[in-house]
């Protein structure tokens, strides 16, 4: 978890997180030898850079925030303010709080293969593993560049539907696979959602 919380985006979200939990995941449905697991953490370790830097301290932060303007600030990612303002948030707020503010501007707009969304629910399943408070506050610090960067004006860029879906009543695994399948995007990453 250390080692993923180091890492910033080298991409407009930070994949880190997933990352990490995509590989604990893994290693609970696969035996593979330990040489196999260290080569796929020496490939994250190439995507993203390690910063050894330490922004937020556990003490206080060097200002008061104010929180009436803590949307605004957060959604112009007014640097370094916005790490101030998340810490004073976390502070103030249970993460559950945070993080449904901000499921409800993912599921307001219909961002291009909803990437915005897998990155935030993997930033929700890792919040019950951090452990220490030098996790916490390097988890609030990539949280608030993680939003920052998505959310910035709160001006999504949106794909229109096609003109001729229809919404499906029931939703099989078949059915997104092949859908998937049909429009791979970004990669091939709509596989991994």
């Amino acid at each position: 978890m250390d080692e993923a919380l180091t890492r910033i985006a080298a991409i407009h979200q930070q994949h880190a997180l997933k990352c990490y939990l995509a590989i604990k995941s893994l290693k609970n449905q696969f035996v593979w030898p330990e040489t196999d697991w260290m080569k796929i953490e020496n490939l994250i370790a190439l995507e993203e850079p390690n910063v050894d830097l330490t922004i937020l301290k556990s003490d206080s932060g060097p200002f008061e925030p104010v929180a009436r303007r803590r949307h605004w600030i957060l959604a112009h990612a007014i640097y370094p303010y916005a790490y101030f303002t998340m810490q004073d948030w976390f502070q103030q707020h249970d993460f559950n709080e945070i993080f449904a503010y901000y499921i409800e501007q993912c599921a307001e707009q219909n961002e291009y293969l909803t990437h915005n969304v897998s990155v935030l629910i993997a930033f929700k399943q890792a919040w019950p593993l951090i452990s220490t408070e030098n996790q916490r506050l390097r988890f609030i610090e990539r949280f608030c560049e993680f939003v920052t960067a998505t959310f910035y004006g709160n001006n999504h860029l949106s794909y229109p539907l096609c003109e001729d879906y229809i919404k499906p009543t029931n939703i099989h695994a078949q059915t997104v696979l092949e859908s998937v399948l049909k429009q791979s995007g970004f990669w091939g990453i709509t596989l991994s959602l």
